[in-house]
């Protein structure tokens, strides 16, 4: 039998989201009959990889318990509205502490665990698990289950860090509950299964408190380098993406010097942020231009006409904590496309101590490096087109998707081999 992959994921795989395409770029060269996929959260199934869906929701587990039946269905791709009201549940129990906790309580019911289930997981036949982590306790018992069910050895793989991580500044008895049990659970899936981080950062962390190998697979990327270009007059710079974490901040700190120094440089921030408060805050800042949400297509296509590529961390410890071992998804699409990546954060943060340790942007880690690159650049149109061609560098050594998805298949055969 060859390699037959069962993906256990929160979310359903959507190409339109940041995970659903770091899956797809790891998955690219494994063949799609061989993928199926176990999932907890309702939503559109935008999966090419994978062959089979089964489905378990706070909705099914909520309607279980109410009638007292089974949780969990497999599922058919094309049917993308099968519930009502569980994305909007699922966000106030991401929110609270105490429905966080009530939310773990009802899955712990166990009503998922169906003889539908085990049915389905038979004929799969898979041979090992990838886990995508989680920071969910129902999420890692169900997986151990699975493995323990199919007797299979698991991969998970860490993008964020859910473990050491404070609980984003949440304090109080269920907030110390629900991270006693991630930790319990976490920890025996993790001493009885490979591991892989996003980050050498998180895998020196990890490797520390477990005293056992964590290896080191880098978000990758499809894209194909860009043609290069002249510096534009005013110097063309774009931020795309998230505003919030408080990178709302830092972009208006790079907006306030440009301004205040009268530098011709032309800062456009494009986001899908709705919360007023921090659109409120980006449109009043000097120095900078707001424009909004865009489509995949036109964020290429904002790239290739931009010179510089903007990513920014902020400097709240709150925050450095919430990212201090993650990789910013976007990295690898802004490293590939062969225009200069700009980074203003904190050096405690993963993406910037990476960038700056493997010169593949130009990096500020405090104000005044922050004045001096804006300065130099204004000054050295060079120093923006070496800086791009060495992020292409940096591209080609680490983040090349049929590259990763190579390593990953090898880790998977490798976890195989070693069960026979």
């Amino acid at each position: 039998m060859g390699l037959r992959i069962l993906l256990i994921n929160h979310n359903p795989m959507n190409l339109s989201e940041n995970n659903g395409r770091t899956l797809r770029n790891l998955l690219s060269d494994v063949d799609a009959e061989s993928v199926s996929h176990l999932f907890f959260h309702d939503g559109e199934i935008d999966a090419p990889f994978c062959n089979s869906f089964y489905e378990i929701t706070d909705f099914d587990i909520r309607h279980s318990l109410a009638y007292f039946k089974k949780a969990g269905n497999v599922v058919n791709p094309s049917n993308e509205k099968r519930h009502d009201d569980t994305s909007k549940y699922i966000k106030h129990c991401d929110k609270k502490p105490f429905t966080r906790f009530l939310r773990d309580v009802a899955w712990g019911f166990n009503t998922w665990k169906s003889k539908k289930l085990k049915e389905w997981l038979t004929e799969q036949k898979p041979n090992v698990i990838f886990f995508y982590g989680s920071d969910s306790v129902f999420c890692h018992k169900i997986a151990h289950w699975v493995k323990k069910y199919l007797k299979i050895p698991m991969l998970i793989y860490w993008v964020d860090d859910f473990y050491l991580s404070l609980s984003n500044g949440q304090k109080g008895l269920f907030s110390f509950i629900n991270k006693t049990r991630f930790k319990r659970i976490a920890k025996k899936n993790i001493l009885d299964s490979k591991n892989i981080c996003i980050t050498p950062k998180m895998a020196d962390a990890y490797k520390k408190v477990f005293k056992k190998e964590f290896d080191v697979l880098f978000n990758s990327s499809f894209l194909t380098s860009f043609a290069s270009k002249e510096v534009s007059n005013p110097i063309k710079m774009s931020y795309l993406g998230n505003i919030g974490l408080g990178r709302c901040e830092s972009l208006l700190k790079i907006g306030s010097i440009i301004n205040e120094f009268n530098l011709p440089i032309q800062l456009s921030v494009y986001s899908g942020e709705q919360r007023q408060c921090l659109l409120d805050k980006i449109k009043s800042g000097n120095g900078l231009q707001f424009l909004g949400k865009v489509s995949y297509e036109k964020v290429l296509n904002i790239m290739e006409t931009s010179d510089i590529l903007v990513h920014v961390e902020d400097f709240s410890e709150k925050n450095i904590n919430a990212c201090r071992y993650s990789l910013s998804t976007k990295i690898a699409d802004c490293l590939a496309s062969n225009r200069c990546l700009f980074c203003y954060g904190p050096s405690e943060v993963a993406s910037i101590d990476y960038l700056k340790n493997n010169n593949g942007a130009l990096v500020a880690t405090n104000e005044d490096e922050l004045k001096e690159i804006l300065s130099s650049i204004v000054k050295d149109k060079e120093l923006i087109k070496n800086t791009a061609k060495a992020g292409v560098s940096l591209f080609e050594k680490n983040h090349i998707s049929k590259n990763n998805s190579l390593r990953l298949r090898d880790f998977l055969l490798c976890l195989i081999d070693e069960k026979k």
